[in-house]
């Protein structure tokens, strides 16, 4: 297929082809996804030949050598386990109290100078990536060694390298960005549904150039595919003719933290990255709670903590309208939603599950968890205007889904902190339950459809 024959507006949904597409599924905000015989799996991955615990040492390294590395603030906030937001109006089934449970939120808002995490996956990627095509070893090469390498190797070039990637929004700004870091240009793909407020701050990186198709971010993907001829050049064999890994051609370095079945490795070094998020910690918590689009994040947190004997417990946030991982793990099977939905959740707008972060998620998860729009803006207020943070609707997810669960107000059970006590208390902790709440995004204009005024002027 050339990139002619793509139809403009009618996105494909092909990207996963081996995706459950029935309907015999109801998202819903009140029924919570269980599974808490994950924490007795061992993570593994058959789409890279890397060691892992290697690799975390190795990426924590790398974002260490990075300009303006920081870890990111743990704040402890106020909560309430009966308190009202939008889902919730009959009375706790919860035996237990707000002494009982003690919430943290990990702010993720801002990464090397960007509002949010994007750049510690991103930036692993793209490091590894680069270092093999310019012959660096990964494991020990720094940022600086790297950027001096293409440096003199892309000065005697007639055209240098282009980093390619589609996004909702935070991939793509960190992809352009790690390449002006670089001294390299860089074309990024956005859907139909990303904001132009958004599509601008992309295009403020230096040497970046932002395209826009009129289809989802699954059409973004296959179009990023075809502009850089990934999947032709795999027809054949598994490596290009020069020896060198496929990385993408025509001039192009694709770059996405979305993984189909022919496109795997890449995904993979993405989600290693993110390990820095939970080395951070100063430990393990009993719960954490990650925001929910394609799953690549959700991946890397996932790994961290069934790659050791830690007992943590990885709960998906979701939004309703987008819900592909939810409804993959509730039916047990790699599914797509309708890929037509609109949320302000943007950045977790994905309709089809990351084919690598599948098999982690389906074994390692044990809570995932659906929330409507104004569930989030509840949250986002919550946070601003009780513990002082300024978050985005993709921040907020994971608040509003532990409000939405935490108490069992709609299912009649007692709730996640029931189910997390009861757990905590079989192995003789009587401790209150310790939740981390990653917080992906910082605060920035946004607006329901029919009540955006009013909402706008609360925040």
């Amino acid at each position: 297929m050339s990139l002619e024959q793509i139809p403009s507006t009618t996105p494909t949904t092909q990207s996963n082809t081996n995706t459950n597409t029935t309907n015999d599924y109801t998202p819903s905000r009140t029924k919570l996804y269980k599974n808490t015989d994950s924490i007795n799996w061992n993570y593994t991955t058959e789409f890279t030949n890397d060691n892992y615990n290697q690799m975390k040492d190795a990426s924590f390294r790398f974002h260490k050598s990075l300009p303006d590395y920081l870890p990111t603030p743990l704040v402890r906030i106020p909560f309430n386990i009966n308190s009202d937001n939008t889902s919730t109006t009959t009375t706790s089934t919860s035996p237990y109290s707000d002494k009982d449970i003690e919430v943290y939120v990990k702010m993720e808002t801002s990464r090397f100078n960007l509002p949010s995490f994007k750049m510690l996956g991103t930036g692993w990627g793209i490091f590894k990536i680069l270092c093999l095509k310019f012959g660096l070893d990964y494991t020990v090469a720094s940022f600086t060694d790297l950027k001096t390498k293409i440096s003199n190797t892309t000065a005697t070039a007639q055209s240098p390298l282009t980093l390619l990637a589609c996004t909702d929004g935070n991939h793509g700004r960190a992809v352009a960005r790690m390449a002006a870091m670089l001294g390299l240009p860089s074309l990024i793909i956005v859907p139909r549904n990303v904001l132009d407020t958004e599509v601008a701050k992309i295009e403020s990186e230096p040497g970046c150039t932002v395209q826009r198709v009129q289809g989802n971010y699954d059409f973004a993907v296959e179009y990023c595919d075809l502009l850089c001829g990934y999947s032709e050049s795999l027809s054949n064999a598994a490596e290009t003719g020069n020896g060198e890994m496929n990385f993408g051609g025509n001039g192009y370095v694709w770059v996405q933290d979305f993984g189909t079945e022919n496109y795997t490795e890449v995904p993979v070094w993405i989600a290693e990255g993110y390990s820095t998020i939970c080395r951070e910690l100063p430990s393990d918590p009993d719960l954490i709670v990650v925001p929910c689009g394609s799953g690549c994040l959700p991946h890397g947190i996932t790994a961290y903590f069934r790659d050791s004997n830690s007992k943590t417990h990885v709960m998906l946030a979701e939004p309703f309208t987008a819900h592909c991982v939810n409804k993959s793990l509730s039916l047990a099977s790699a599914s797509s939603d309708s890929g037509t939905s609109m949320t302000i959740m943007d950045g977790l707008n994905c309709p089809t599950v990351s084919f690598v972060a599948w098999p982690v998620l389906r074994d390692g998860v044990s809570f995932s968890g659906l929330v409507g729009e104004l569930d989030v803006v509840e949250a986002v207020l919550k946070l601003k205007e009780e513990a002082g943070l300024d978050v985005g609707p993709c921040g907020g997810v994971s608040f509003a889904a532990l409000m939405n669960f935490v108490s069992g107000k709609d299912d009649g059970q007692g709730g996640l902190l029931k189910e997390l006590k009861d757990l905590k208390m079989r192995n003789g902790d009587d401790g209150p339950v310790r939740v981390v709440l990653l917080a992906t995004e910082a605060g920035r204009e946004f607006s329901l459809r029919e009540e955006g005024e009013l909402l706008k002027s609360r925040l």
